[in-house]
């Protein structure tokens, strides 16, 4: 065999050539080196305060807080006129108009907003989004429309099995508007002299909320039980933030959750 460096000839099994010293071994390409494996990225942090859809990206929601203070407040205030037009203080009738109307506006706000919280979470509403404000206008439906809207706001936050306290507040609320409504009706009978010398009768059926004094007393205390609505729904609207959703909707090909309505 021959040496790898001077060529010479050497015998098989000699380490090493006589002729230059060098080593027999023959040199042998080195191995690349093998890719490291890679390592595992950290997993994106996630806004606690924000809720996460597996299904859905998060999205941003309302706080609450700032239009449930001023509907609470503007309730205080209608509560307090209320009891001004009990007593029969003059001028407060046209106070207790404007209050509503403003009361009327934040509630409905709010309302929107908090219905928009609970979009995309798996609950399956009865009405649309628009119903916070249609469901108020449609004859007749006025009547059960809004206090299914309520009702289906919060029992969006809530299990199955815990949504009584939620529905006695809400149904109590609504029996004490709808009867502030029902006796609000007064009859006015007027007498008039006829041309011919005789008497005439005249009288004018009115639906006024707040025009009797026992409609009044209902609608004081659908204030308050409406006060009760509002903090309820912030309160575990606030709870659901960062909380996975305790319904999710089915994906496609999939039978629907037990729990989904």
């Amino acid at each position: 065999m021959k040496c790898p460096n001077c060529g010479a000839t050497v015998a098989r099994g000699v380490s090493s050539c006589r002729g230059c010293g060098g080593s027999m071994a023959r040199n042998t390409p080195a191995m690349p080196a093998m890719p490291a494996a890679p390592t595992a990225q950290a997993p994106v942090p996630v806004d606690p305060g924000v809720p996460v859809d597996p299904y859905q990206e998060p999205r941003r929601r309302h706080d609450l807080k700032v239009l449930a203070t001023i509907t609470v407040a503007l309730l205080g205030l209608h509560a307090v006129v209320l009891v001004l037009v009990l007593l029969g203080v003059r001028g407060t009738q046209e106070l207790n108009v404007a209050l509503l109307t403003a009361t009327a506006v934040s509630l409905v706000t709010w309302l929107f907003q908090a219905r928009t919280n609970v979009d995309g979470i798996g609950y399956r509403h009865q009405l649309p989004k628009a119903f916070a404000i249609a469901g108020w206008l449609i004859p007749l439906g006025f009547l059960y429309l809004p206090v299914r809207f309520v009702l289906d706001v919060w029992w969006a936050r809530l299990p199955r099995g815990g949504r009584g306290a939620a529905t006695a507040a809400v149904l109590t609320w609504w029996a004490l508007w709808c009867l502030a409504w029902f006796t609000s009706f007064r009859e006015t009978v007027t007498l008039t002299r006829g041309p011919n010398g005789r008497t005439v009768q005249t009288a004018n059926y009115t639906l006024y909320l707040g025009d009797t004094v026992l409609s009044c007393v209902f609608l004081l205390l659908a204030a308050g039980a409406l006060v009760l609505v509002v903090l309820g729904i912030s309160r575990d609207d606030a709870r659901l933030r960062g909380v996975p959703p305790h319904v999710l909707p089915p994906r496609a090909g999939e039978p629907p959750s037990p729990q989904t309505r």
